[in-house]
């Protein structure tokens, strides 16, 4: 038996019936008029440097412009605490009709050294100053405040989730 799953002609056309994927999510899938099968790219999560390893004294911040990506996780380093500092995480979006940022998710105030991960992402179940049930805008930023002038060395990677 011979199941008809598209009607071919001269322009790319959609399948009658989008497939399920293994996850249960939909494809869709594309056929030309020559029988070739298109589907979409797949998006891949990609990982870049916030901030590298070094002292800081001051409140800093990196901005970074969001092409394509729903979601980030971002892992803060602690590694060196001279006195008793304190720091503060968060990730802010930046409004699209204006220069205003916006707070998406803030740490709780950090006393010691050590590494945490922070989460923004639609549909993630939120958890106090650790996850963020929102969408990563097409301007965000990571920004690292001091509680006072002592040095503190740490490091920021961000994971962009599609």
């Amino acid at each position: 038996m011979v199941q008809k799953l598209a009607v071919i002609d001269s322009t790319i056309t959609t399948l009658a019936a989008p497939l399920p994927s293994a996850d249960g999510a939909e494809s869709s899938l594309k056929v030309d008029g020559l029988g070739a099968l298109w589907t979409r790219p797949v998006q891949v999560a990609a990982e870049l440097t916030l901030f590298a390893s070094a002292a800081r004294t001051t409140t800093v911040n990196t901005e970074v412009t969001n092409t394509q990506y729903r979601g980030v996780i971002v892992v803060f380093d602690w590694t060196v605490e001279a006195a008793t500092s304190t720091l503060t995480l968060h990730i802010e979006g930046k409004s699209t009709l204006g220069s205003n940022w916006y707070t998406m998710l803030s740490s709780a105030a950090l006393t010691a050294v050590g590494t945490t991960v922070y989460r923004v992402y639609p549909g993630a179940i939120a958890s106090a100053n650790l996850i963020a049930d929102d969408w990563l805008p097409p301007t965000w930023r990571f920004r690292v405040a001091v509680g006072d002038a002592d040095s503190s060395t740490y490091s920021a990677n961000a994971i962009l989730l599609p």
